[in-house]
């Protein structure tokens, strides 16, 4: 069973919540296995920092990867990218 907490939500609305199974926060799994990325831009959890940091010196996960590159990076490249082909035709 997954329990769910937290009402809160993003500016777009949607709820910002944290799930659990058998009390272990899934969030913190993901980054401990190197799955996802603790976002320190929207969160100064000191798990998920923690977390984060023994799935990079373990190099597990995304952090196998010689220079990973975090999808908020990505996505401002990728629209760089797009404009330049959009002004290029």
């Amino acid at each position: 069973t997954v329990a769910a907490a937290g009402e809160d939500r993003d500016k777009y609305g949607r709820t910002l919540a944290s799930l659990s199974v058998a009390g272990r926060d899934l969030g913190e799994q993901l980054v401990a296995e190197g799955l996802a990325w603790h976002y320190v831009r929207y969160s100064d959890d000191p798990q998920l920092a923690a977390a984060e940091r023994k799935a990079k010196a373990a190099r597990v996960g995304l952090w196998r990867d010689p220079d990973p590159v975090p999808p908020w990076e990505w996505r401002a490249t990728a629209k760089d990218r797009s404009r330049e082909k959009s002004r290029s035709r």
